[in-house]
């Protein structure tokens, strides 16, 4: 699945986006992760914006790896 991350000032330009699927109940698996071009370097207009892709990812992984667990 491929996720987008919006701003609710501005829902028609991406942020950035992430591809991330579980390979299995416990394996994640991030195939890549990109930013828009205004949201690299120094003049960037969202820091961490990387970094909530990333953290989004971990709760999809944390969700799937907690409720479909089997002991």
């Amino acid at each position: 699945m491929t996720y987008v991350l919006i701003a609710d000032e501005t829902p028609d330009l991406i942020e950035g986006c992430v591809s991330f699927k579980m390979k299995s109940k416990t394996e994640p698996y991030m195939a890549y992760i990109e930013l828009a071009p205004h949201n690299r370097g120094l003049n960037q207009i969202y820091d961490r914006a990387a970094g909530c892709l990333i953290a989004f990812a971990c709760r999809i992984h944390n969700y799937y790896g907690i409720f479909t667990r089997s002991w």
